[in-house]
């Protein structure tokens, strides 16, 4: 004898392939900490300088990501990302001179994530997602300019992050073939390592968590 199931146990085991394009702004966390630094034997006085006034522009990110539905309206994914953020000509702190500028390197990554996309049906509409993972940060230098003062210094040294991010998004078609939408969301980078070659920076170059915003467009296949 057949038996019926209820609609809300059937389960769309279908694979799927994401690719996001986004722009990905800085919105939070520091590059340097306040504190005082010697740079060529003059002393600075650093005041703290967030990423979204060091690294600002350029920041395109580019993310594929495999998902398969586990549960009614629920896929978990694994994918890579990679991205950068270019810099800018930012004002650091202050030397007896006057202003101390710096511009650093462009932070640049790529990672590996895994996380769980909710409330699609037959794969389209509105849905939620939360991801987690890590990111492999380049190393940066910066070169700091003031009245009487250029010099190159290593800032951060190449680091393995711890990475979290959730957004919402909204898919249009999907089913069995193509979809295309828009997300946002918001994503968290850990501290990076400072640079083992600058001791001397140990007191302003402790920070490098980044909080950014990317704004996606979604290809689901």
């Amino acid at each position: 004898m057949a038996v019926a199931h209820p609609a809300f146990a059937q389960i769309d085991r279908r694979a799927s392939f994401t690719v996001k394009i986004a722009l990905d702004p800085s919105v939070g966390g520091n590059v340097t900490t306040a504190g005082s630094a010697v740079i060529n034997g003059v002393p600075a006085v650093f005041t703290g300088t967030t990423w979204s006034d060091s690294h600002s522009k350029n920041s395109p990110l580019f993310v594929v990501d495999l998902g398969y539905g586990v549960g009614p309206r629920i896929e978990v994914l694994g994918g890579f990302e990679y991205g950068r953020a270019g810099a800018d000509l930012v004002t650091v702190g202050t030397v007896p001179s006057g202003p101390l500028s710096a511009s650093f390197d462009t932070y640049q990554f790529w990672g590996l994530e895994g996380g769980v996309r909710f409330g699609l049906r037959q794969g389209h509409g509105a849905y939620g997602v939360v991801n987690g993972g890590f990111r492999r940060v380049s190393d940066m230098s910066a070169i700091f300019t003031a009245t009487g003062l250029t010099a190159s210094r290593a800032f951060y040294d190449g680091s393995a992050v711890p990475t979290f991010g959730f957004g919402g998004g909204f898919i249009f078609g999907g089913g069995a073939g193509f979809g295309i939408g828009l997300e946002v969301a918001v994503k968290y980078a850990g501290s990076l390592t400072a640079a083992a070659a600058s001791p001397e920076l140990s007191a302003v170059n402790k920070a490098g968590e980044r909080w950014s915003l990317p704004v996606s467009i979604v290809l689901r296949f």
